[in-house]
């Protein structure tokens, strides 16, 4: 909690959305909705706050198909939105 207050100090947002597997956290939740009041604060509903794995599949697949890639390692890496070079063959 100590570092979102910071970062939101840091960064002067309107709103903070919180999301993936940490928005599950109840507990968390609660205290910011009742502790961040300066700001929005959008969490979604717990049935779509689970493991990112299933975000990060999609948007892979969706960077694939617009042959958006580089090799793993190289210079463009650090710039490229996504990591890992596939086999074409798998599909």
């Amino acid at each position: 909690m100590a570092k979102t207050k910071k970062a939101l100090e840091k960064y002067p947002v309107k709103t903070l959305v919180v999301a993936g597997g940490v928005a599950a956290n109840k507990g968390l939740r609660e205290r910011l909705a009742a502790e961040i009041t300066d700001v929005k604060v959008i969490i979604p509903p717990l049935r779509l706050c689970g493991d990112n794995a299933g975000t990060i599949a999609y948007a892979s697949v969706s960077e694939w198909n617009k042959e958006k890639l580089c090799r793993l390692g190289s210079q463009r890496q650090t710039k490229s939105r996504f990591l890992i070079r596939w086999n074409k063959r798998v599909s």
